[in-house]
C-alpha cells in the first residue's frame, strides 16, 4: 500500500481518536469509553503498519503522537486510583 493511500484510508480513525480524547477528558460514558477503546486499539494497529512501512515518514510520527496521548488518557484514572490509594494509606499510618 501506498502511503498516500494509506492516510486516505485511515484519516478517518486518526480522526476520531483525537475527538475520543477530548471527550474522555472532560466526560466518561459507557458509549464514549466502548468507542474509544476499539478505536484506540485500530489507530495502535496502523501505527505498528506505519511503523513498518514508512518508519521515516511525517505520518508514523504523527501516529505515535496520538496514540501515546490515547494510552496517556487511558492509564491515567488507572493512576488517579493508585495516588489516592497510596494517600489513603499514608493518613491511616
Amino acid at each position: 500500500m501506498q502511503i498516500n493511500q494509506f492516510i486516505k484510508q485511515n484519516r478517518e480513525d486518526w480522526e476520531r481518536l483525537e475527538t475520543l480524547i477530548t471527550q474522555l477528558q472532560k466526560k466518561k460514558s459507557y458509549a464514549v469509553i466502548e468507542e474509544f477503546q476499539h478505536t484506540y486499539q485500530k489507530v495502535a494497529r496502523q501505527l505498528s503498519y506505519s511503523q513498518t512501512y514508512f518508519p521515516n515518514d511525517n505520518v508514523t510520527n504523527y501516529l505515535n503522537e496520538i496514540v501515546a496521548k490515547a494510552h496517556n488518557v487511558l492509564y491515567q484514572s488507572q493512576q488517579s486510583s493508585w495516588k489516592q490509594a497510596y494517600h489513603s494509606f499514608q493518613l491511616n499510618l
